[in-house]
Order: structure tokens, then C-alpha cells, then sequence
């Protein structure tokens, strides 16, 4: 299978909602699923991949944008508490500061194997992550 390969602008201005809907627009045409959402200063957003019904084979990606739109945390964890709104065996977080007036770019790789994206924000020290996963095709079970 042949990855696919897209590019997704978010012109400014940035605020927390524009923001959090490209971060969903994305996260959902990778084939994720919004898994958990609340608001509280931040807007918090899960994500649940369902890979295979193997150990691991769920991924949730977390993101949290202040009510302002300038700073951004990625996570990504193999367990959720909805009730909690925490993630276990998580890679740690990323956070990095962005502007509400320079465009978010986001580079998006999407294959059977692969998925996930880079985003940067040029104009602003071009700060930027990557957060995705990689998954063999046939995992043992």
C-alpha cells in the first residue's frame, strides 16, 4: 500500500476553536475518532485508533490549546480514563508556544503502516511536532 501524503493550512487568525477543529479535521481523515472533549481554560481533545484487537492495538492521541490559541500539548497514550480524563503508558507530554497570527502547517502521512502528522507554525521560530504512530501490518497477537 502506497502512503498518502497532504498538506493542511490554518491561516491566522489562530484561536483555541479554529484550531481545535483543524486538530479534529486531521486527526479524523487519519481515521481516528474523538474520544474524549471538555473545555476548562484549555480545550482538551482525545482521540481513540482503533488498530487491531490486540495488546496495543488502541492509541489515543491527546491535545490540549489554552483558551487564547498560544501554546499547544501533544501526548500519546495506550490507555484512557474518560471518567479521569487521563492516559496511561503515555510518551510524555510536548508543549510548545505558538502565535495567533502566523499560519499552522500540517504535514499529514497517512498509510496502513504509518500515521500521523508534523505541525509548524512558520513566522513564530518555526516551533512544531510530529505525533503518530507506527504499527506493523500483521502484529502478533
Amino acid at each position: 500500500m502506497t502512503a498518502t501524503y497532504t498538506q493542511f493550512q490554518l491561516n491566522a487568525p489562530i484561536t483555541q476553536a479554529n484550531f481545535a477543529a483543524a486538530l479534529t479535521s486531521v486527526v479524523e481523515g487519519l481515521g481516528g475518532a474523538i474520544y474524549d472533549s471538555w473545555l476548562n481554560n484549555f480545550q482538551y481533545l482525545v482521540f481513540k485508533f482503533s488498530e487491531d484487537s490486540n495488546t496495543k492495538g488502541t492509541v489515543y492521541l491527546y491535545f490540549a490549546v489554552n483558551y487564547n490559541g498560544t501554546t499547544v500539548t501533544l501526548g500519546i497514550y495506550d490507555g484512557w480514563s474518560i471518567a479521569n480524563h487521563s492516559g496511561t503508558n503515555g510518551s510524555g507530554q510536548i508543549t510548545f508556544a505558538v502565535t495567533t497570527t502566523a499560519v499552522f502547517t500540517f504535514n499529514i502521512i497517512n498509510h496502513l503502516e504509518l500515521k500521523g502528522f508534523f505541525i509548524n507554525q512558520t513566522g513564530n521560530g518555526n516551533n512544531g511536532a510530529f505525533i503518530g504512530f507506527l504499527r506493523p501490518a500483521n502484529m502478533p497477537s
